[in-house]
């Protein structure tokens, strides 16, 4: 059974085969309020996805994206041989799916709430200055102060003589 498909933003016309490959990845759900995120390298179409269960429960937020399936393979590959190294930053696969010649990968992301979110693309593109301040404020605030800065005083380390 296929999910109700609600559209917020511009509506896409989906295939046949990405109907039924959403219906399998969110086959808990009755209902899908999909919002089209664009921007991506590869040409998938790429959706956020806030998803009903059948007692009308929001369930966590997620992204999905869809095409063909030798690109969707690929990326699901290549996501798997740098998970480990991203570790909680990483965001975490919860469903693979193919038919016929298409197939789909859904995403949740630790911090994915209902807020706006931005891409990569659009932040490296986009040359966010700010967002780049704001980033180095939290692995500062994350790390302790100084972060980053070399010690004064050379040597550090053990042994406790300085003076």
């Amino acid at each position: 059974m296929v999910p109700v498909l609600e559209w917020r933003g511009d509506a896409m016309a989906l295939s046949e085969e990405d109907a039924s490959i959403l219906g399998f990845l969110y086959r808990d759900s009755t209902r899908l309020e999909l919002v089209p995120l664009s921007g991506g390298f590869s040409g998938a179409v790429v959706l956020r996805v806030f998803s009903q269960d059948a007692l009308g429960h929001q369930q966590a937020p997620s992204v999905v994206k869809l095409g063909p399936r030798a690109l969707i393979a690929d990326e699901r590959v290549a996501f798997e041989q740098v998970e480990a190294v991203l570790g909680n930053d990483a965001p975490s696969l919860r469903g693979f799916a193919d038919l016929r010649g298409r197939a789909g990968l859904k995403y949740a992301y630790a911090s994915m709430g209902t807020g706006e979110g931005r891409t990569f693309k659009s932040l490296y593109m986009g040359g966010a200055p700010q967002e780049q301040e704001r980033t180095q404020r939290q692995q500062g605030d994350r790390h302790g102060p100084g972060a980053g800065q070399r010690r004064k005083g050379g040597g550090g380390g053990r042994g406790g003589g300085g003076g």
